[in-house]
């Protein structure tokens, strides 16, 4: 259905003709509303499986166990980690069978004073980011009139270019004031429109307070429309809306070109104007047309059925009319229709809100679980019998790890993250967040779920340092876990032994594991002795690590480590390397007799090492030239060990073909 041209400067009687066309098509409208509409408590209750309240305004608290119930319905398994947020829509979501739902069940939630519809599943980045589950208002809340004021004398100018549109939303009366959002609004006064802004305050009396002022607690677990992937990109999902064109405020993305009325004429747009993207902001807003969708063949970004869409009346959306400044898109209340209404009229009130599953999950009181928690001397309790909050002072916060045992099952934790996740066990038993507070403390909070907990708690961590000379140790943890210590000596001293939770160690090789020594699971150490660096790689730490690097002035004598030594072959021949670097061979096996059957040698020094040359290994008169990747037939090669040899430079050498001075893990 495309809405018919209306000129600017559109004259007072025209408008009445609308209005009368308007109420016209409502009429037709509704004759054709279903029975079976989410227009009754009894209609919702039949339609869909409904989730008890979820919000306790008395504590700012969330119901666990109804929020478990909430997951059960829209989750492989009964957690957020089960909920997939790959543009699940409402159609998706009705075939779910999980928890015992029937298929062809919306979900359906009550929060705060009102009943929702889950209508969609996503993450704030479509594929990344936190899990979101957009909620749709049951039934219209009331009706009410999109602008400022309920007068059919004031309306505005059909232009979009002139002043501030009145059916622009980020400055509508809807908007600001009757959603309880706040901020910049107009005043419509006559047929003009207006110019000047007026300003209007949350309130905390407002019956959407809860899901607009941020003392209530609820917005901590809201996010905001210019926080979610498609209501900010230029080119909305799927095929364009019912109306055929681009309309105002469906997206917050100021750089649409295309599909305006008449001839893609940017005359229709107020993407510039200011305080268009003022909506971005919200915690509560009205759905876009290409949100909510029309009909069962045009169903919206969100695949509403007919039945989803219906309500007690016409509903506003966001949209503009996409020729008339003044007119603003509506669904019919049967929910198989749209058409557009001025701003001065009466229409439903049903808006939307974006729930962050994530967050959702790391706060969850209302439980009558008890924990003890039973901490070491370095952990200080704090908290309610609900929850444990323990401190921790480690080592060293970039390898810290914090080590629990919860009814006597070991976890073990990173406690270097900057903010806060939360986590909770596989069988919902509790759950936990662990972070750091901006200093040198990792604080841990845990909340029983299903039963009692019993935990003992400590720290673990990592410290390094050096003695017999001086030099820089540097420590971190990789995207993998593993921890890493590096010993950097001043030049001229070297690490000769290691003396790891008390037991020394004398390292022979430039790699090497070393098993049984200090309290992980393995150590690894990479020798660069020229370069004057030290690795250490720490993998799964279990407790409390002590690593002393016992510096010296004699330069040790490392040997390849025997799983790295040795050469590499075709048939025909074979390629190894002296200590300080490696060979890699490309080329066809010489027996197999092809016509193309040149071999490739290439050198690689490694850190603190340059490479001199080639020789035959067999008889190192023979000699093959300094490049670092050198090509021989096979009668040259037939037969001999090709060995490259490299040797020691100074830590001020440059860094060229042959030399290598940079350090590898760096």
């Amino acid at each position: 259905m495309k809405l018919s041209k209306v000129k600017t400067g559109v004259m007072a009687v025209i408008v009445g003709i609308f209005s009368i066309a308007m109420l016209l098509v409502a009429f037709l409208f509704n004759s054709n509303k279903p029975v079976n509409a989410f227009n009754s408590s009894s209609s919702i209750n039949s339609n869909a499986v409904v989730v008890p309240q979820l919000w306790d305004e008395s504590t700012q608290s969330f119901n666990s166990e109804n929020f478990l119930t909430l997951l059960s319905y829209i989750s492989s398994n009964g957690t957020v980690s089960g909920v997939n947020t790959t543009r699940q829509t409402a159609t998706d979501i009705r075939g779910y069978t999980y928890g015992g739902k029937s298929n062809g069940q919306a979900v359906v939630v009550e929060l705060g004073s009102y009943q929702w519809q889950v209508v969609y599943l996503t993450r704030t980045g479509d594929t990344t980011g936190d899990r979101i589950a957009t909620l749709l208002m049951v039934n219209n809340d009331s009706t009410t009139h999109y602008g400022s004021s309920d007068t059919t004398a004031n309306y505005g100018s059909s232009s979009f270019t002139s002043g501030y549109p009145t059916s622009m939303y980020g400055t509508s009366y809807i908007r600001a004031v009757t959603l309880n959002n706040g901020g910049k609004y107009v005043n419509i006064v006559g047929t003009s429109n207006p110019t000047t802004t007026t300003t209007a305050s949350k309130s905390s009396s407002h019956k959407y307070a809860l899901y607009t002022v941020e003392s209530l607690g609820l917005t901590d677990y809201l996010v905001q429309p210019q926080n979610i992937w498609y209501q900010t990109q230029a080119q909305l999902l799927g095929s364009s809306n019912p109306s055929g064109y681009t309309l105002n405020n469906e997206s917050l993305s100021t750089s649409i070109s295309t599909g305006w009325y008449e001839d893609n004429s940017d005359s229709y747009s107020c993407q510039t104007k200011q305080y268009y993207t003022e909506w971005g902001d919200d915690y509560l807003w009205l759905p876009s047309l290409s949100e909510v969708g029309a009909n069962d063949t045009d169903s919206g970004i969100w695949e509403l059925s007919v039945t989803e869409r219906a309500s007690s009346s016409y509903s506003w959306t966001r949209s503009s009319n996409s020729s008339s400044a003044f007119r603003i898109c509506m669904t019919s209340s049967s929910g198989s229709g749209w058409m557009s209404g001025n701003n001065y009229q009466n229409y439903g009130l049903r808006p939307a809100l974006h729930l962050n599953l994530d967050n959702f999950y790391s706060i969850t009181t209302d439980v009558d679980e008890n924990i003890i928690a039973t901490p070491s001397s370095t952990v200080y309790p704090l908290g309610s019998t609900e929850e444990a909050t323990l401190v921790f002072s480690p080592q060293n916060l970039s390898v810290a790890r914090i080590n629990l045992s919860i009814n006597g099952n070991p976890l073990i934790i990173n406690a270097n993250e900057e903010s806060s996740r939360a986590f909770i066990n596989y069988n919902n038993e509790y759950q936990y967040k662990c972070y750091r507070d901006g200093g040198d403390n990792v604080t841990l909070i845990l909340k029983a779920l299903t039963g009692d907990l019993n935990i003992t708690a400590t720290s673990t961590g990592v410290t390094a340092s050096y003695t017999g000379g001086s030099g820089t140790i540097e420590m971190y943890e990789t995207d993998s876990g593993t921890q890493m210590v590096l010993m950097r000596p001043v030049e001229g001293q070297y690490v000769n032994t290691l003396t790891i939770d008390g037991a020394t160690i004398t390292p022979t090789y430039y790699y090497a594991d070393i098993i049984g020594a200090g309290n992980a699971l393995k150590i690894r150490y990479t020798a660069k002795d020229t370069s004057n660096l030290f690795v250490l790689e720490l993998e799964e730490v279990y407790d409390n690590i002590n690593i002393v690097f016992n510096l010296a002035t004699t330069r040790p004598t490392y040997e390849m480590p025997p799983n790295i030594s040795g050469g590499v072959g075709i048939v025909g021949t074979v390629a190894t390397a002296t200590s300080g670097g490696e060979v890699r061979m490309v080329g066809n096996d010489i027996a197999n007799g092809e016509d193309t059957d040149t071999v490739t040698f290439i050198a690689l020094a490694y850190s603190g090492y340059r490479f001199v040359g080639w020789v035959n290994a067999n008889d190192e008169d023979e000699t093959f030239g300094t490049s670092t990747n050198i090509s021989l037939t096979k009668e040259q090669v037939n037969g001999k060990v090709i060995k490259a040899v490299f040797e020691p430079v100074d830590t001020d050498s440059s860094t060229n073909d042959q030399t290598n001075n940079y350090d590898d893990f760096i």
